[in-house]
């Protein structure tokens, strides 16, 4: 099946503009693409729309079609943004802060997407100051000061090199410490004591157990606590 095409006022007051060279160009194309209804570029075409279609549907923004971008939310300003970064189905997708301001059920939302686009075998990069969701997505790691990596690598070898199970106190108290904390306490050549900790929940009680017999300012300005 072959299309026609109508050229429109608005389009030939525009086609009058072109060179002979030029119009020769554009009536071939055109009447290539009027013979061949699956040329790649109108499938190209129908595969984006599909897509569009796809990402609204999925991500719940199909009733927003004919909106204006910016009589939007917040949060689905960011669902459309996403939504033309995955639309071309890129192999590499880069994310800026993509869960700030989302609500807990369009975060859940959008982990999800980017689960499945790491299901896929894409490429995902995003930056975040959200932890919780630089563990549960990432591979590698880097963190940043000022604009400087401070750090960088594997996220399971950082965080075995970093270990949540000690704590680092530096203090002028060091003997008296050690002697507390002796079955589980060490000193690094930086004077600095690492305490090991028995289980996660230990931390919070460890520092309150410092702070009560080793902080002597805070403990003579208690009160002020209360």
């Amino acid at each position: 099946m072959a299309y026609e095409f109508t050229f429109t006022p608005r389009f030939q007051k525009h086609f009058k503009g072109l060179t002979v060279q030029e119009k020769k160009q554009l009536k071939n194309k055109l009447e290539l693409l009027a013979e061949n209804p699956s040329h790649p570029s109108l499938r190209t075409k129908r595969i984006q729309v599909r897509a569009v279609d796809y990402w609204l549907e999925h991500l719940g923004m199909a009733e927003y079609r004919n909106k204006r971008l910016d009589t939007l939310s917040k949060g689905n300003q960011q669902k459309i943004q996403l939504i033309t970064a995955l639309v071309h189905d890129p192999q590499i997708v880069i994310l800026d802060e993509p869960f700030s301001g989302l609500d807990p059920v369009n975060a859940m939302l959008l982990k999800d997407v980017v689960k499945e686009e790491i299901a896929k075998g894409k490429i995902v990069l995003f930056s975040s100051h959200q932890m919780n969701y630089i563990e549960e997505f990432c591979d590698h790691i880097a963190i940043l000061n000022n604009g400087e990596i401070v750090l960088q690598g594997n996220l399971n070898e950082i965080k075995r090199s970093h270990a949540r199970d000690s704590l680092v106190v530096r203090s002028d108290k060091n003997a008296a410490i050690k002697k507390d904390f002796a079955d589980y306490c060490a000193e690094n050549d930086r004077e600095e004591l690492i305490i090991r900790l028995r289980t996660p929940e230990e931390k919070q009680t460890v520092m309150r157990q410092l702070v009560e017999n080793y902080d002597e300012w805070r403990r003579r300005h208690e009160f002020w606590d209360e």
